[in-house]
């Protein structure tokens, strides 16, 4: 006997439990443990159950991790407040490290692991993110007004980006090393950052 249509929100309080249950399972156990076997067991339901909400495990991961709204509102508001474009630049590399460090499940499934499709699907539109767009509008702006060198802008955002991402995900992963005091290691990585991008034919401090 088929079994009757589920309602738009039975479906949507469904998937609301079963990513709540996905993201307890990676926070505890690691990505690796994620399967739909596992969801289905912590939300008691048949694995085929389970495929009335989600088509396979990257859709799940996607919905656990893909949207990184969470970061993108923050880069957004940054790169729209009135600050100048340096310290919009600034106050955005410090929210990345921000938030890989207040959500390292989250941080670690998006920037320090690989989880297949959905993972790509979510780093193939990363540069057309809003907040990824915004900060790149500053950091052109900039550029052009000849705070920061000549560079693509594009390039100019992946080389800050992965100055801090480096730092961050050296103290997440080599676990034991003695680092610096966490702040005082990503400030001076920020303020490396952005002086190595800093226009040297202008006499312009990095305070902004």
């Amino acid at each position: 006997m088929p079994r009757n249509a589920l309602t738009e929100t039975e479906v949507d309080a469904g998937r609301a439990r079963i990513v709540a249950a996905a993201h307890k399972i990676v926070g505890s156990d690691g990505l690796e443990a994620l399967s739909m076997r596992s969801l289905a067991d912590a939300v008691e339901l048949t694995p085929g159950a389970l495929y009335r909400y989600f088509v396979n495990k990257d859709q799940v991961i996607e919905a656990v991790f893909g949207g990184g709204a969470a970061l993108d509102d923050r880069l957004l508001a940054i790169a729209n407040s009135r600050v100048s474009d340096l310290n919009a630049v600034r106050q955005a590399l410090q929210a990345y490290a921000d938030f890989a460090f207040e959500d390292q499940v989250r941080f670690r499934s998006l920037f320090l692991k690989h989880y297949g499709p959905g993972g790509r699907a979510f780093h193939a539109h990363g540069s057309r993110r809003p907040g990824t767009e915004a900060l790149k509008r500053r950091i052109g702006a900039a550029i052009g007004s000849g705070v920061f060198r000549k560079l693509d802008p594009d390039l100019a955002l992946q080389v800050l980006w992965g100055a801090v991402h480096g730092v961050v995900a050296l103290v997440l992963t080599a676990e034991g090393f003695p680092f610096a005091a966490r702040t005082k290691l990503v400030d001076a990585a920020i303020e490396n950052a952005i002086r190595g991008m800093t226009n040297p034919t202008r006499n312009r401090r990095t305070t902004g």
